[in-house]
This record gives structure tokens, sequence and C-alpha cells, in this order.
């Protein structure tokens, strides 16, 4: 009844063999694995994808940790001073590669901005800035779906961007197009874990807009 296991990885190791023991005799929805230490579900979580075996974290997910809101937080990062740092941790985004396969954009644009980085050196990036030169064209791609986000820009001495303020509900309207437009040819399915909180959290950011409005 009891297995003696060192560190994380192992009890996750355990936790599967206790699973494969009970040999297919219970379906997924009657078996629970109560974790004393929250630190330790990422863990299991991976290690039970692997076998291919869904779970169902018990509280839930929180709307800060679902992709929709990490990509959104992401994007103020990146509009607030046009960071090249932050954009690039934009680009990484899986929401903003699935985007770019879906306007049939082939190349890496990870390694197209790593060289375009590696050229240029540069800690302001944004299209408009006479210092872009020639951008990759994912750059440009991600530029243009941000675009209703974009706050009017006139330039400044130096390249900086002068930048003129917005109402909480003028933000609302952009943010509700540029997630319309970020998931407008992605299916997403409701037998996926992952695309129902992925629903749920826009569901909950389109409320927000609501009051916002």
């Amino acid at each position: 009844q009891i297995l003696v296991a060192e560190g994380p990885a192992n009890q996750a190791d355990a936790v599967v063999r206790a699973i494969d023991d009970l040999e297919g005799r219970y379906a997924a929805e009657d078996i629970t694995i109560g974790v004393p230490d929250p630190a330790l579900v990422p863990h299991l979580e991976s290690k039970l994808k692997q076998f291919q075996l869904n779970t169902r974290w018990g509280p839930g997910q929180s709307l800060s940790s679902s992709s929709p809101f990490q990509w959104l937080w992401l994007v103020a990062e990146y509009l607030e001073e046009y960071r090249y740092e932050s954009l690039a941790e934009l680009m990484r985004h899986d929401d903003t590669l699935r985007y770019l396969f879906a306007q049939e954009y082939r190349p890496n644009a990870i390694k197209e901005l790593d060289r375009y980085f590696d050229c240029h050196l540069p800690d302001v990036l944004h299209p408009d800035l006479p210092s872009a030169g020639e951008l990759p064209g994912a750059v440009r791609i991600v530029c243009d779906l941000l675009a209703p986000l974009a706050e009017q820009k006139n330039k400044r001495k130096r390249s900086k961007v002068a930048r003129t303020r917005k109402s909480p509900a003028d933000w609302g309207v952009g943010i509700h197009q540029v997630l319309t437009k970020l998931h407008d040819q992605r299916q997403l399915r409701t037998d996926s874990s992952h695309d129902r909180a992925t629903l749920k959290a826009c569901e909950q950011i389109s409320l927000g807009i609501e009051r916002f409005e």
C-alpha cells in the first residue's frame, strides 16, 4: 500500500505505476490523486501526459495562468515601451507561433528574430522607428495584429515614441478585436482540456471588457 519515492520525478513515476497496476478496471473519472504539496502537480501532469492520461487539477486554472491572459500580458509589456526583450518573449508564445502558422508564414520566426538581433542589437523595436531597418516578416505580421491596441504614435527625438491616453472602453474594444483575430482561424475542441481552458479564459476576458464599456 505504501511506495517510497525520492523527489517529484520519482513520485510521478510511482503514480503512473500505481495507475498501471489497476489494469484498466476503473474509468478516469473514478481515479483521484491526492497531492499534499501543490508544487508536485506540474510534475504529475507532465508525466501523465506522456502516457496519454488526461488530468484535471481539482481547484481549476486561474485566469491569470491561462494562455490568453498570459499572451495579453506579454502584449501589454511590449506596448509599454516597445522593448526588444518583450517582443522576443511575445514572439515565442505558442499562440503567436500558432497565429503565424495560420497566416501561412512558414519561415522559422524565432531563428529569424534571433538573427535580426545578432545583426542590429536593438534595445527598442517597432516597425515605425527609423532604426528598425528590414524587419523579419513575422514581426511585421504580429505588429499588424496588434494594431488595434497600438496607441496613436508620432516620432520623438532619440527614436522614442510619444503616445496618447486611451480610455478603458477603448482598450476593451481593441483587446476584443485582437483576441478575435488571434483565434479566428483556430479550431478549438471542447474535448481538449487546454482548448476548454482557452475558451473559458476568453469568456472571462469578454466579461471584463463588458464591465469596462
